[in-house]
C-alpha cells in the first residue's frame, strides 16, 4: 500500500487540533502527578470523619444539609451566648468532632469554643477581620484566612502551624478537598494551597474574589469574582475549563452550590442560576440580593435568600414558596427531615418543607440594642444544637459581637384554633368572635388576629390551654373579609391558619327585580324600605 502525503489544508487541521488538545493533555498529566503524589484520587471530601459541620455550608458542595434529624416535632430555644471582642461580620462558625466551636471576629480574633460556650483558645491575627468561616482538615487542622492576606493553618490546641501570604484584602472561606488541596479567595485571586503551606496554583481574575469555592465529584473548583465570571477550574493545576458571565461589577457576593446531578447553582445582586456542569445557563431567576449562598434540600430543592426572604425553587426553576425574612445575607441549613433553619434580620425562622413558618425565635444581646444584623450562616451540631454569629449595635451607638447557641427540644404546636362569630352584619356596627386553642404539651397559648382590612390584634395572651378569648371588630368598608386566626405556644411554636370568611354588609339577591331597579333608578327615595332590606 502506498503512502499519501497529506496535503497542506490537513496539515493545517492537524495541528489545530493539536493545539487544542495539548493543554488539556498537560493539565490531564499534571493532574494525575500530582494526585500520586498526594496519594488520591480527585474528587471531593466533606471534612474529617464525623465532624458535624467542618465548612461553610457543611461541606464541599455548599449543600447546607445536615445528618441531624429531631425525633419528632421540636421548639427552639437559647441556650447561651457569650460576648466576643468584635463583631461577626459575614463570619459563620464550624464545628469539629469534639464539638468544639471556631469562629472569627472583625477585629483578627479567631476563637475556639467548648460546646457549653466556655472558651477554649483565642488567637490574634492583627486588626484585620478573618475569613467568613474557617475549614476543617481531615487531620484537625483548622484553616481561616484574613483580611491581612494570609492563610493561616492552626492547631487544635490554638497553636499556628503555618501561614502563607496569598494578597492583601476581601477573601472568601476555604474549602477543602479530599486531596487535603485548600481552595480559597484572596482579593483577585482564586488559590490552592497544599496541606504543608506550599501554594500549588493561583489564577488572577478581574474582580475580588469574596465567593467560597465549591467542588463537584468529578474534582472541579467553581468560584465567582466581582469581575462578574463564575468560573471552573481543574482541581489541580488551576486551568480554567470555562467561565461564565453572571453579572457585572461588585454582584458576586454568594458562594455556589452543587446538586447532586453536578448543575451549580448561583446568586448575584440580580439573579439565581442553574448552570450545567459544562457552563450552560439552564435558567434565571431574577430577585435581588442573592447575598447568601444557595443550598440543596435533601430532595434536590433549592433554598435562597434573596429580596430579604428566603426563597424555595424546584430544579427546573419553577418557584415553590417564599417567607419574608427581613434579610438576605444568610445561607439556610437543610435538616435531614427537610425542614430549614434560617435567619432573618433578627429572627431565627425554622420552617417546613412546605414553606410554613413553625417558629419564630428572636436573636438578642445582653444589653438593650438599637440594631441587629445577622449576616453569618448557621451551623449545625450533632444534638441539633444551632450556632450563629450576629453583629448588635447598641442604644448608644457601640458595636457589640456574639456567638450563639440555640437548642432543640420535643414540643407539639397548639391545635388548629376554633373562631366564633358573625359571618354578616353591617358596617360601622362592632361584633365579637370568640377563639381558642388547646395545647397538646398543656402550654400557653396565645392568638393572633388578623381580621382581613389590613388590620390585626397583634399576639394576644399568654392564655391557658382550651381558655376562650373574646374580641371584638368593626369594619368600616363594604366588602368581604378573611378573618384569619393563629395559636402560638408559650415555647414560639405556631399553629396553622384558620379563616372564617365575612361579609360586610350582608349582600342581597333582589327577589323582586323591578323594586331593585326602582331603587336604583331613586337611590334617595324609599328609606324605609331600603332599611328593611338592609340595602344602606
Amino acid at each position: 500500500m502506498s503512502r499519501r502525503k497529506l496535503s497542506f489544508g490537513s496539515k493545517v487541521v492537524v495541528v489545530l487540533i493539536a493545539a487544542l488538545l495539548l493543554p488539556s493533555i498537560v493539565a490531564s498529566e499534571q493532574d494525575m502527578d500530582l494526585r500520586i503524589a498526594l496519594g488520591t484520587s480527585a474528587g471531593r471530601g466533606d471534612g474529617p470523619q464525623g465532624s458535624p459541620w467542618p465548612m461553610f455550608c457543611h461541606d464541599v458542595r455548599h449543600t447546607g444539609r445536615s445528618p441531624y434529624e429531631p425525633n419528632g416535632s421540636v421548639y427552639l430555644f437559647e441556650i447561651w451566648k457569650v460576648r466576643l471582642t468584635g463583631i461577626v461580620y459575614f463570619g459563620s462558625p464550624v464545628i469539629d468532632v469534639n464539638g468544639t466551636i471556631y469562629i472569627g471576629d472583625d477585629l483578627g480574633n479567631f476563637y475556639a469554643f467548648y460546646p457549653n460556650g466556655t472558651l477554649k483558645w483565642k488567637y490574634f491575627t492583627g486588626n484585620k477581620n478573618p475569613s467568613k468561616a474557617p475549614a476543617i482538615g481531615d487531620t484537625g487542622t483548622i484553616y481561616f484566612s484574613s483580611r491581612d492576606g494570609n492563610l493561616y493553618a492552626m492547631n487544635e490546641n490554638g497553636t499556628l502551624e503555618w501561614k502563607i501570604f496569598l494578597q492583601f484584602g476581601p477573601n472568601s472561606s476555604p474549602t477543602i478537598s479530599d486531596t487535603g488541596i485548600i481552595y480559597t479567595g484572596a482579593e483577585h485571586l482564586v488559590c490552592a494551597v497544599l496541606p504543608n503551606g506550599s501554594l500549588l496554583w493561583s489564577y488572577t481574575t478581574a474582580g475580588s474574589v469574596v465567593a467560597t469555592p465549591a467542588i463537584g465529584d468529578d474534582g472541579t473548583v467553581y468560584d465567582a469574582s466581582h469581575d462578574g465570571y463564575l468560573y471552573a477550574f481543574y482541581p489541580l493545576n488551576g486551568t480554567v475549563k470555562w467561565k461564565v458571565k453572571v453579572a457585572s461589577g461588585l454582584s458576586c457576593y454568594s458562594s455556589p452550590a452543587i446538586d447532586d446531578n453536578g448543575t451549580i447553582y448561583y446568586g448575584t445582586r440580580y439573579c439565581l442560576y442553574a448552570i450545567a456542569p459544562n457552563g450552560t445557563i439552564l435558567w434565571e431567576r431574577g430577585g435581588s440580593n442573592f447575598y447568601g449562598g444557595p443550598v440543596i434540600g435533601y430532595d434536590g430543592t433549592i433554598y435562597a435568600c434573596g429580596g430579604e426572604s428566603v426563597k424555595a425553587f424546584a430544579p427546573d426553576g419553577t418557584a415553590k414558596w417564599k417567607v419574608s425574612l427581613g434579610s438576605d445575607e444568610s445561607s439556610p441549613v437543610v435538616l435531614k427531615n427537610g425542614m430549614i433553619l434560617v435567619f432573618g434580620e433578627e429572627e431565627l425562622f425554622f420552617v417546613t418543607p412546605e414553606g410554613k413558618v413553625v417558629q419564630r425565635l428572636a436573636v438578642t444581646a445582653t444589653v438593650p440594642t438599637a440594631v441587629v444584623v445577622i449576616d453569618s450562616s448557621p451551623a449545625l451540631g450533632t444534638d441539633g444544637t444551632v450556632y450563629v454569629g450576629s453583629w448588635f449595635i447598641d442604644e448608644q451607638g457601640k458595636d457589640l459581637g456574639y456567638l450563639h447557641a440555640f437548642g432543640m427540644a420535643p414540643d407539639e404546636p397548639p391545635s388548629e384554633p376554633t373562631i366564633t362569630g358573625a359571618e354578616q352584619g353591617k358596617i360601622k356596627q362592632s361584633y365579637e368572635y370568640v377563639v381558642g386553642a388547646t395545647d397538646p404539651d398543656g402550654d400557653n397559648v396565645s392568638f393572633y388576629i388578623d381580621w382581613g382590612d389590613r388590620s390585626t390584634t397583634g399576639w394576644l395572651g399568654p392564655y391557658d390551654s382550651g381558655q376562650e378569648v373574646t374580641q371584638s371588630h368593626t369594619w368600616s368598608k363594604k366588602g368581604t373579609y378573611a378573618v384569619m386566626v393563629m395559636a402560638r405556644d408559650g415555647h414560639g411554636l405556631q399553629s396553622d391558619w384558620t379563616t372564617l370568611p365575612v361579609t360586610m354588609p350582608f349582600s342581597y339577591e333582589p327577589q323582586f327585580p323591578f323594586i331593585h331597579w326602582l331603587l336604583e333608578r331613586f337611590p334617595h327615595a324609599f328609606p324605609i324600605l331600603r332599611y328593611f332590606l338592609n340595602l344602606n
